[in-house]
């Protein structure tokens, strides 16, 4: 499929976070709980939802992320149409009710074809249950005392139609509109991933290795990316292992530079990229705006 949708940028924590989005068998997800909590510079970032997220929500999310850049708008503290109101209300912004968020119009089939997924059958109820699920996930973050917390998104679908609004949380807006750190998601290099497990260790390799930098990253690693847990048997750590080489091989499919270096660890090197510098992700931003004075 043809896309104007170039990358995504989205905020590191959200690349970075460990098991924040996972590899899940069936019925794993209504099994567990999301419970995430992630150090990230000096900020304390708590994740919780009635329901894992897995590589199918990173996905979209990255899709969501990328669309918000090229037709997002502002949604202001207080907002004045019936739509913004709802969809602020929805993100449950605390403590913090002076910061923007960043809403978008678009339509399911949209975002379905973004995904690599087709407007029929049961996508539209995959898609719909993928943005319930992110909608009711929690942030909350903690800087020196200070704590504020959002709804990851909100969304809201126009009555009998296909079409919605989304608005993202004031951390991931800030990422989209380049007012703190983001980490630069490349779409066409995602769209070539065809595994669960190579997304997943893409975006999480994406948040620590800039483009044009080379970094050695081991197996066990590579596979807390993708899985997030210890193996529950040695045959299934066995299994994870054996999958590895394969998204190796769809990381280099995708222009990433893999070799083997020694027996437990791979050497690789991701693309420079032609986009300008500043669009590298960035070290950890100062101290900004995702807390009151």
């Amino acid at each position: 499929m043809d896309s104007e949708l170039t990358h995504a940028r989205l905020h590191p924590s959200y690349c970075t976070a460990p098991g924040l989005f996972r590899s899940l068998h069936k019925g794993q997800r209504k099994m567990e709980k999301l419970d995430v909590t992630y150090c990230w510079g000096s900020y304390k970032i708590h994740f919780v939802g009635k329901e894992r997220l897995g590589a199918d929500d990173m996905r979209l999310l990255q899709v969501i992320v990328a669309l918000a850049g090229p037709i997002g708008e502002t949604l202001s503290p207080k907002p004045t149409m019936d739509i913004p109101i709802a969809l602020r209300r929805n993100l449950e912004v605390e403590a913090g009710e002076v910061m923007d968020a960043l809403m978008l119009f678009c339509s399911a089939s949209k975002l379905l074809a973004e995904t690599g997924m087709t407007d029929g059958g049961g996508n539209f109820y995959i898609l719909k249950a993928s943005l319930d699920r992110m909608s009711s996930v929690t942030v909350i973050v903690t800087r020196d005392g200070a704590i504020v917390s959002y709804k990851m998104l909100s969304h809201k679908f126009e009555r009998g139609t296909k079409q919605l609004h989304i608005a993202l949380n004031p951390m991931l807006a800030d990422a989209v509109l380049d007012k703190s750190s983001y980490t630069r998601i490349e779409l066409d290099e995602v769209r070539k991933l065809k595994s669960d497990a190579a997304r997943l260790i893409h975006q999480r390799l994406c948040g620590f290795v800039n483009q044009g930098q080379t970094k050695k990253v081991g197996f066990d690693r590579l596979c807390s990316y993708a899985w997030g847990d210890e193996p529950a048997s040695p045959a299934t750590e066995r299994k994870r292992r054996q999958r590895i080489p394969s998204a190796m091989r769809s990381l280099s499919d995708c222009g990433w530079i893999v070799s083997k270096d020694g027996r437990k660890q791979f050497l690789i090197s991701r693309p420079s990229g032609s986009y300008p510098v500043k669009c590298k992700s960035r070290p950890l931003p100062k101290f900004r705006s995702h807390f009151p004075k």
